[in-house]
């Protein structure tokens, strides 16, 4: 009896869940005891793109009911890759393996990967071209999901948008060396893959580089065929959506394209409304439309603060201009239960005449909610006095992201103090009387000519005067 075979199941489960791909498809060899752990783990997410080989390599998994069984997540790439090389000359002129330099590599070595690489660039562009002029993209998606268990878990629609040539570490990429051509933005796919598995039992949805269209099948009247999902949306507990080049289609100043607009925006908040059971919610528009007006990008951050979700635990949002209390007040409303929270790019709209303020929003933030964890990132503005951006890479040992989201989560700033060269009892008196974080953020800006560290920048092209 083999070393394997006398360990625990468990065990051998854990050891083949941190393996990666190519060590599983090994340990699938070595024996009886690890084909089963290395088997679940190896086909525990299918991946799939618009290419007749990857829908047959696909059919090849599910129509084996014993790998099949094991798929509880499905992976969309959207990515087509660029059909821009006429002949192995050109490709060659483009291609360099990843990680490593040509001088180091024998030239025979090198001139075989360049071969053996464009082979699959073929092979990817012909079963592109294949699938668009042979196969309908929704029946195929449709008899794929007929395949598959009815507890699948998870769906998920991403963009492979890394530079060609260069990290492998995407579905396309790791098969020809390239990514996808970055301008697709998915052509309905998340409608057509959403529509195809809306019959399983999923609990999480991930769709990312979407445009409006991308949720077409909430047409005709408010809520009449989104009843056909309704059972579906309702039992998701994870949902994020990143609506990317959120205004680029639409022409504000034509009062048809007005109302395409909001009736977009009326699509998603039915799709929010009637994922009432998450527990994680993140949505992202990509960046703030600075070259846009507020107003444009208002209706979004009303849709989302309409509703509430009695079990969210986890929020991150990206690119929402809010007015601050309307956002303060959504945040509240989860009082009870959100644990988790990530903002970026918020631009704080005036109301009713007085400038919102980022600043009173962390104070806010500290004084409604009880998290755990919080993470900052990105722009944070008024457009008048306030206009920070936040170095998501610095990682200096005292930066001060890092302790004003130890301050929205209430540990301990000690080292304040001594960090910011304030007296002590200036930074007591800021703790001591309900935390005047304005008072304090003030006393430190008349410090240093920058916000506070290097990982906080001032951004005076972020202020309405420029």
């Amino acid at each position: 009896m083999s070393a394997t075979a006398q360990l625990p199941a468990e065990i051998l489960f854990l050891i083949a869940a941190h393996c990666g791909r190519d060590e599983l498809k090994s340990l699938r060899l070595t024996d009886h005891a690890f084909l089963t752990a290395a088997t679940e783990h190896l086909f525990r997410e299918l991946h799939i793109s618009p290419n007749t080989l990857s829908f047959d390599r696909a059919h090849n998994v599910t129509e084996h009911s014993h790998l099949g069984k094991h798929v509880k997540s499905l992976v969309y790439h959207y990515g087509l890759l660029e059909d821009a090389y006429p002949d192995l000359e050109a490709f060659r002129r483009e291609w360099r393996p990843a990680g490593a330099s040509d001088t180091l590599r024998d030239p025979s070595e090198l001139i075989a990967s360049v071969e053996r690489s464009y082979q699959c660039y073929l092979e990817e562009t012909s079963g592109q071209r294949d699938f668009q002029e042979v196969r309908k993209e929704e029946d195929e998606l449709k008899r794929l999901a007929a395949c598959l268990p009815n507890n699948l878990e998870s769906i998920s629609t991403l963009l492979d948008d890394v530079k060609p040539f260069t990290e492998l570490h995407d579905y396309i990429g790791s098969r020809v060396g390239m990514a996808a051509a970055a301008d697709d933005y998915g052509d309905g796919r998340f409608c057509k893959l959403f529509k195809a598995v809306a019959d399983k039992s999923l609990r999480k949805v991930s769709a990312r580089s979407l445009q409006w269209p991308d949720l077409e099948f909430i047409n005709g009247p408010p809520g009449e065929e989104i009843r056909q999902y309704r059972r579906c949306l309702r039992k998701l507990k994870y949902l994020e959506m990143g609506i990317y080049n959120a205004l680029n289609d639409f022409e504000f100043e034509d009062d048809e394209d007005k109302d395409e607009y909001m009736y977009s925006v009326d699509k998603l908040g039915i799709f929010l409304r009637e994922a009432s059971s998450l527990t994680t919610l993140k949505l992202d528009f990509e960046e703030l439309p600075f070259e846009s007006h507020a107003d444009e990008m208002l209706p979004i951050s009303y849709t989302i603060f309409k509703y509430r979700w009695p079990e969210l635990r986890e929020l991150k949002l990206e690119a929402v201009c809010a007015h601050e209390h309307g956002l303060v007040s959504f945040l509240a409303s989860h009082q009870g239960t959100l644990e988790k929270l990530c903002l970026g790019d918020i631009e704080l709209v005036e109301e009713q005449g007085k400038a919102s303020s980022v600043l009173t929003l962390f104070q806010a933030i500290r004084e409604s909610l009880r998290l755990r964890e919080c993470k900052i990132t990105g722009n944070f503005t008024n457009r008048v006095d306030q206009a920070w951006y936040v170095d998501t890479e610095y990682h200096r040992q005292n930066c001060f992201r890092d302790q004003l989201e130890a301050y929205m989560t209430r540990r301990d700033l000690h080292d304040m103090a001594d960090m910011q060269a304030l007296p002590d009892n200036e930074i007591q008196k800021c703790w001591d009387t309900g935390v005047r974080l304005e008072l304090w953020l003030h006393k430190v800006t008349d410090t240093y000519p920058l916000f506070c560290d290097g990982s906080w920048y001032w951004c005076p092209e972020l202020l309405a005067d420029g």
